[in-house]
């Protein structure tokens, strides 16, 4: 072979092997940016749904701070924050409202009394599997267990006893 020939053979090459690193490195870095969106989509729907259930039971405490007004009961094998309201017209009308976890999910019911509480007929919340609450002097403690197996525990204090 002339070294004519070996040039042109170098000259065809090179630009080819260039050309399939180019689209070799293009697919990895496809391929690594689906696994990261798929892991960062993943991580804030759990987020999301973490902050859900402690924000909303938070925000129920905090819009119902009266005195006595919120009770740790367990109904039915169930634990339930009990949330009391006082009918302004009559007090044959008052009724409390029960945020509870039944059926992997955290629900909220409002019903006269609790010889009506089923906990099947609740409005659910968000994914929850289960939950412990307990309080003392005022002071509520919850611990959310969810789906994915993460857990978190909240405090949250009643104003209205300072």
């Amino acid at each position: 072979m002339s070294r004519k020939t070996q040039e042109h053979a170098i000259h065809a090459l090179f630009p080819l092997t260039v050309f399939f690193v180019f689209v070799i490195s293009a697919m990895a870095v496809l391929v690594l940016s689906g696994k990261l969106y798929d892991n960062t989509v993943t991580d804030g729907s759990n987020n999301f749904s973490d902050r859900t259930c402690f924000s909303y039971v938070v925000e129920k405490i905090r819009q119902n701070d009266e005195t006595g007004a919120i009770s740790v009961k367990n109904l039915n094998g169930t634990d339930c924050l009990v949330l009391s309201h006082k009918a302004e017209d009559s007090e044959d009308n008052d009724y409390s409202t029960y945020i509870y976890v039944y059926d992997n999910k955290l629900r909220e019911l409002s019903c006269l009394d609790e010889s009506t509480f089923d906990p099947k007929l609740g409005k659910d919340i968000a994914p929850l599997s289960s939950w412990t609450v307990t309080e003392e002097d005022g002071l509520f403690t919850f611990e959310f267990i969810y789906p994915t197996g993460d857990s978190r525990v909240v405090s949250v204090g009643e104003r209205s006893r300072l």
